[in-house]
This record gives C-alpha cells, structure tokens and sequence, in this order.
C-alpha cells in the first residue's frame, strides 16, 4: 500500500472523528444545525449518524474478500429503528447488528466486498443504504471504494 494513502486516509479519519465529537458533543438542543432543506428535526426525533461517512478498501487483490465495519449513532431523543439495509451491487453485502437503536446508543455496521462476485478490476464505488425512521434523512448513503487489482 502507498504510506502516502494510509496517511492520508488516517488524518482524514481523524478529522471526521474531531468534527463529530464537536458536533455531537457542542450543540446540546440545537438540532436544527442537521436540518436538510425545509425539513427539521423536533426534540423528540431520532437523528441517524454513521462514523466513518466512508469507506476506501483501497488496494485489494482480485479475490480477496475484505470487510469493514462503521458505527450508527443516535443522536436524536426517541429510539432510532433501521428499516433496511441495502447495497448497490451484489458484490457489497452490509448487515447491522441491532434494528433498534436508544437515544444516546449505537451498533455496528458490517460492511463486505467480494470481488469473485464479477469479473470488475480497477476503481469501483458501491454504496450502502440504511432506511430507517430519520425524519429528516430517512435512507443514507454510505459510499464504498476499493480498487481491485489482477
């Protein structure tokens, strides 16, 4: 792996933690800060949050399964349910561990690409959808990246 990558994506990781934290931690009753065009959150909404935003599996050789996993947040005040999770290509498969999700509480996100599932080498993109019951972001998107070598 280039170190140019790993450190690049190690200080962009960090920088996402960083900005959380100062989020989740510095707005107390503020929740309109997340609102999305003219929709806006309540106090007693659940507010979906997915740490890290992304994935890059980076270099993998064709065949090799490689998997992550990311943690879903509620930062909202009434319990957060996953209706589903899907993927984009049948190469990417995502499962959660817990549906219901406590105000305050999270689970975890198991995201896997399996590169046998079709014949693509080279830079892909798939993402992941999580619906669930967000008033204001209902289904998220999560973008995967890998670059699959021969």
């Amino acid at each position: 792996m280039d170190k140019k990558k790993i450190i690049l994506n190690i200080i962009s990781l960090f920088v996402v933690i960083i900005i959380s934290l100062v989020i989740y931690f510095g707005l107390g009753n503020n929740l309109s800060v997340f609102a999305q065009g003219s929709k806006t959150y309540n106090d007693e909404d659940p507010i979906i949050k997915v740490e890290p935003e992304s994935h890059d599996f980076l270099d993998i050789i064709k065949g090799t399964i490689v998997e992550s996993s990311f943690v879903v947040w509620n930062n909202g005040n009434s319990n957060l349910e996953i209706l589903s999770v899907t993927t984009s290509c049948g190469c990417t498969k995502a499962w959660i561990d817990s549906e219901i999700i406590e105000p305050g509480n999270s689970t975890l996100l198991h995201v896997s690409f399996d590169p046998n599932a079709h014949n693509s080498v080279g830079e892909l993109k798939r993402t992941v959808y999580i619906k669930s019951n967000d008033p204001v972001k209902s289904e998220l998107e999560i973008p995967i990246y890998v670059n699959v070598l021969e």
